[in-house]
């Protein structure tokens, strides 16, 4: 993301987290912003605790005063366009979602506006992401590769969003609030269980027709003598 549409994506950042339930509660959603372009400069910009420890029920408030200080990455592009999306997913499953609260729905949304071109495969670490219960929603802004994308987010079509330029990010909105909300998680489907056949007809052996008996002739009774 360039330094003159940086203004775009933290705009629709701070519109996303309104339109959540944050807060501190149990049911609420906590938040938590990476910045990325290449390896190793891989930024946390939500307020920590300690460096183990994200700050539990982050506010809106804090929320939209932590993208507003969002620095463009100026000094680690050495004017070169850096998109390591599968470092990036890589430290967020190592520095992000271990140290988060459990025991609840964990989503990552990607945004990005190019082709991925680092060491490590975008589709691979996504792959260790769904592993762990992960959610994936990919969303591409511009110059993206939707066939990346699609692959990020394991093949799941209602799991891409795009748009076509940095001015029209609004326009989707409500699409990926939807897709945040949607707690569905990318496990493995249940194999799926052999038919239960019916118990074999017991053995049952015949019983024997019966032999026909001859009934005797009887002899004729003699008779009588005068």
């Amino acid at each position: 993301i360039g330094l003159n549409v940086f203004d775009q994506p933290r705009h629709f950042l701070k519109k996303i987290a309104a339109r959540l339930p944050v807060g501190p509660g149990n049911a609420s959603t906590h938040i938590s912003i990476v910045q990325f372009s290449n390896a190793s400069f891989e930024s946390i910009e939500t307020p920590r605790l300690t460096d183990d420890t994200l700050l539990e029920g982050v506010s809106l408030k804090e929320i939209e005063h932590a993208v507003d200080n969002m620095k463009w990455h100026e000094n680690k592009h050495e004017h070169q366009a850096y998109t390591h999306t599968g470092e990036a997913i890589e430290f967020i499953l190592d520095n992000v979602f271990p140290v988060s609260r459990g025991g609840t729905a964990q989503t990552l949304v990607l945004i990005t506006d190019g082709q991925a071109n680092g060491n490590l495969s975008p589709g691979e670490a996504a792959k260790e992401a769904f592993a762990k219960g992960i959610n994936i929603i990919a969303v591409g802004v511009a110059n993206y590769n939707y066939a990346e994308l699609l692959e990020i987010a394991g093949g799941d079509e209602s799991r891409v969003i795009t748009v076509a330029d940095y001015s029209n990010m609004l326009s989707m909105l409500n699409k990926t609030v939807e897709a945040v909300c949607d707690t569905n998680t990318h496990e493995s489907p249940e194999p799926t269980p052999a038919p239960t056949l019916p118990p074999p007809d017991p053995n049952v052996v015949p019983t024997p027709e019966p032999e026909a008996t001859e009934m005797p002739i009887p002899s004729p009774t003699p008779a009588p003598t005068s």
